[in-house]
């Protein structure tokens, strides 16, 4: 007999396990010294791969920090509304500021960016007339 067939429901519930037939998890017991070794491995190999293919890494933090900064606003929406939703939800704000930074942010960014490279000769004429020639 199953875990689903033993429950009362009938096995409407079969992805969920009686208590009683979870059997615990035996530890595995690692000395602090191979732990050490396991630990050292690892991150030599993790520098291996950020010196060998650094867009690689790059793109797995990159994902991982996205997902940790959406997982807020999901947890959030999920209170009101259905996961997936939430998530729907989520990365349609996420496309509307990148749409508000490129469509207002930017070009205010890039009229200041022309201004200025447009006053470097001007400032830098003023700069050699203030400071007396060090050579």
């Amino acid at each position: 007999m199953t875990a689903s067939a033993s429950h009362p429901d009938g096995g409407r519930r079969a992805g969920r396990r009686d208590a009683s037939l979870v059997a615990e998890a035996t530890p595995i017991w690692i000395s602090p010294r191979t732990r050490g070794i396991l630990v050292g491995v690892g991150l030599a190999l993790l520098a291996v791969l950020g010196w060998r293919a650094p867009t690689l890494l790059r793109l797995a933090i990159g994902g991982t920090l996205v997902a940790l900064v959406l997982s807020f606003p999901v947890q959030a929406f999920s209170r009101v509304m259905p996961r997936g939703a939430a998530i729907a939800l989520s990365i349609l704000l996420v496309v509307a500021v990148v749409a508000f930074a490129i469509g207002v942010v930017a070009p205010v960014a890039v009229e200041q960016l022309s201004a200025f490279v447009a006053a470097v000769p001007g400032i830098a004429q003023r700069l050699g007339e203030q400071v007396p020639s060090v050579l």
